[in-house]
């Protein structure tokens, strides 16, 4: 029997990455998929939706939503209601990672930007989804953090600041929501193999005057990495229909580290 048959999950950031696992995978347990994201150079949104949908014959939906505006996020759950009339789950995903030195150096437009889409997008998902939840007295909200949520990094201490506050929501939503049978986590994923993986990696190469070779990306990779292995983004979907399950009431208000051993160090 499929775990999640008959729910509906919103996971945004769905075009690429750990959202297109994240859908893959939610999909494949039965549940029916709203997602957003950005056009894939390497499969388009067309793609994605034929693709899910022979393969595991579930619906799945999607909407150009921009999450850094609130009227859009508003839409997209009024177009998502409309078609569903319920959602299950959210996985809070979309989100982006831009670098300088110093967080003054940093252009306040793409400061402003990754706050809005990394925090802001994800506490306005979460005030919208709540009051569906609490209708049908069930609900799982995952928010995609990252280890940088749970350590510093130099040269992404505004990245930091928004993945520290993402566990923060975690943290209060699930002190709010733990006897309303709706259940809030988090996951901190390390070094992933995705484009925004590559795009830090070419940050730092930049910072030591050097190009991104093979060789630097693995030393950069390994660094990271106690296992010498990028994350895969199957591993972190793995891990979000976990914890949809029905045997996860109790595991709640949690942050749990994919990182191939990085925060053992």
């Amino acid at each position: 029997m499929l775990a999640l048959k008959g729910k509906v999950a919103l996971v945004t950031g769905g075009t690429s990455g750990i959202g297109r696992g994240c859908i893959e995978r939610l999909a494949s347990e039965g549940a029916s998929i709203i997602f957003n994201g950005i056009q894939n150079k390497n499969e388009s949104v067309d793609s994605i939706r034929k693709s899910i949908h022979d393969k595991y014959k579930t619906d799945i939906f999607y909407h150009s939503s921009d999450l850094t505006k609130l009227g859009e996020i508003e839409e997209l759950f009024e177009k998502s209601l409309k078609r569903f009339s319920k959602i299950d789950i959210l996985v809070n995903n979309a989100g982006i990672t831009l670098n300088s030195p110093t967080i003054d150096q940093m252009p306040l437009t793409d400061l402003n930007f990754m706050i809005n889409l990394n925090l802001m997008a994800p506490i306005h998902t979460c005030r919208l989804v709540i009051p569906i939840m609490l209708k049908n007295n069930w609900g799982r909200i995952i928010n995609i953090s990252s280890v940088m949520g749970l350590v510093g990094g130099k040269g992404s201490s505004g990245y930091n600041a928004t993945k520290h506050g993402l566990i923060g929501l975690t943290k209060g939503l699930a002190l709010e929501l733990g006897d309303k049978n709706i259940t809030v986590n988090a996951i901190c994923p390390g070094s992933v193999s995705t484009p925004m993986l590559e795009m830090v990696a070419k940050y730092h190469a930049k910072q030591q005057n050097s190009e991104l070779s093979d060789d630097l990306h693995k030393k950069f990779m390994e660094a990271k990495c106690v296992t010498k292995k990028f994350i895969e983004p199957e591993e972190v979907a793995n891990l979000v229909a976990f914890l949809c399950g029905k045997h996860t009431q109790n595991i709640t208000g949690a942050s749990y580290a994919i990182d191939g051993g990085y925060l053992a160090h």
